[in-house]
């Protein structure tokens, strides 16, 4: 079924005209330069590099560079990407400073553990308690 465009009545989709009002059948409408199939065996490949595109690789104009990892365009004075901060191709990077600190092994602190249970006071019935100390 459709509906009247003129009479808002609805008449079967089989008729060319309105049954009510004798107002002509609505074309459906599509929009202007697409068209929807959605059928999957008739859709191109899509490419898988910008030499199989129909589309061209914008060329760089002078001043600029590529990144190599995500490929977007940045100012020859850049030394690294400014959206993934890969490195220019080219650049001459510093390393990293080190840094060394030099201690003699008397300067630093010494931690003992002693586990020796018999310089410990252990209740006998085996009860552990903690009591306010008279020192405080």
């Amino acid at each position: 079924e459709w509906t009247c465009a003129v009479c808002d009545l609805q008449s079967p989709e089989s008729a060319d005209k309105c049954i009510v009002c004798d107002a002509v059948k609505p074309v459906p409408r599509q929009a202007p330069g697409f068209a929807f199939d959605l059928d999957t065996s008739k859709k191109p490949a899509v490419p898988s590099s910008w030499s199989q595109s129909v589309f061209r690789k914008p060329a760089l104009s002078q001043g600029q560079w590529e990144c190599g990892v995500c490929e977007l365009k940045n100012p020859m004075t850049a030394d690294k990407c400014t959206v993934c901060e890969a490195a220019k191709p080219g650049a001459v990077t510093a390393a990293a400073p080190v840094v060394a600190i030099k201690r003699k092994a008397s300067d630093l602190p010494v931690f003992e553990l002693d586990l020796d249970t018999s310089k410990r006071p252990v209740p006998p019935n085996g009860d552990f308690r903690i009591s306010k100390s008279d020192s405080a």
